[in-house]
């Protein structure tokens, strides 16, 4: 979860005043959506 946190705020300060709300939010939901269950199946699951 730290991950996703991490690589949402560097992208939040790149992009900071260039990108509205929604989009970011979007972008937030899938970088969890994917990687966190990635990764998350690592370290808690199987494999």
């Amino acid at each position: 979860m730290v991950f996703c946190a991490t690589a949402a705020s560097v992208v939040s300060g790149t992009l900071a005043e260039h990108i509205k709300l929604w989009p970011f939010m979007i972008f937030t939901v899938f970088l969890i959506g994917l990687f966190y269950a990635i990764t998350g199946s690592w370290v808690w699951g199987d494999g």
